[in-house]
């Protein structure tokens, strides 16, 4: 089943869950690689190549994950969760897509104020709209390293509370994330 039902989540919900995380958690990677890099590094040029390429794909699959979303009913809680569960759940969910946003955005202003385009694997390229500022691609890079962070954390939130119900309650709250549930 490609969409959600009122039990189980559908094929293209899981996928973008998991692809979405999977590439996050590389940008993460890469960024803090990034971070320690010298000019005579072999991976200085291409690594944030491939970073801006694959961020620029994250921002696509978001906004379509956004409107698939909005167009697709979600699944019905477990009735074994608690309502304070379900606002927790509810409000680390709207802080991670909140925080994507703006990494999104952040990188972007960073690369444009640098005075770049972004490429997405050279197959084109997504032009600087912003002024070339060294303060402004300073400020968006503190704010894209900043958000990083605070979205890691906020994982690792989501991922504490997929642990709590997956080894303290064993309600079948991660299996409804794989498609053979």
């Amino acid at each position: 089943m490609l969409k959600n039902t009122e039990h189980h989540y559908g094929l293209v919900s899981i996928v973008l869950h998991w692809v979405l995380a999977l590439m996050l958690a590389g940008l993460f990677t890469s960024g803090v690689i990034m971070t320690g890099l010298d000019y005579y590094d072999p991976l200085y040029t291409i690594l944030p190549w491939w970073h801006k390429s694959i961020g620029l794909l994250v921002f696509s699959i978001f906004v379509f994950k956004l409107i698939w979303n909005t167009v697709n009913k979600k699944p019905l809680s477990l009735e074994s969760q608690h309502k304070w569960e379900m606002s927790l759940a509810l409000m680390t969910h709207v802080i991670l897509i909140v925080l994507i946003g703006l990494i999104c955005v952040t990188g972007y202003v960073m690369a444009s104020a640098a005075g770049a385009g972004v490429s997405f694997f050279d197959w084109f390229e997504v032009p600087a709209l912003v002024p070339v500022s060294e303060k402004l691609e300073n400020w968006s890079g503190n704010w894209h390293w900043w958000l990083g962070l605070a979205g890691t954390f906020v994982v690792g939130l989501h991922i504490a509370g997929v642990l709590k119900h997956t080894i303290i309650d064993r309600d079948g709250t991660l299996a409804r994330m794989f498609v053979w549930y």
